[in-house]
């Protein structure tokens, strides 16, 4: 067995904040890892935030798109509580 591999589900409850942070930034760069000129911060860390953890910048179609991210772990929420 791969020492990294999971072998249960993981409970996202039993994540600590900045576990659960973590590993909303490993999915992220695992979603626009191939993207150009990717630049991905994890700003989450420093505190001081105003609710932004993630925030990153790609260049796509000639574009500079942003990807900006607050990681919430809730079991519920409603489409009025997410804001584009």
């Amino acid at each position: 067995m791969n020492p990294s591999q999971t072998t249960n589900p993981i409970h996202f409850s039993d994540l600590n904040p900045k576990r659960f942070e973590d590993m909303c930034h490993q999915l992220i760069y695992k979603e626009f890892e191939n993207k150009e000129n990717l630049q991905l911060n994890h700003d989450g860390r420093n505190g001081n935030d105003g609710g932004i953890d993630i925030f990153g910048k790609f260049n796509e179609n000639e574009a500079i798109k942003t990807l900006v991210v607050q990681c919430r772990r809730q079991e519920k929420t409603s489409f009025k509580e997410l804001r584009f």
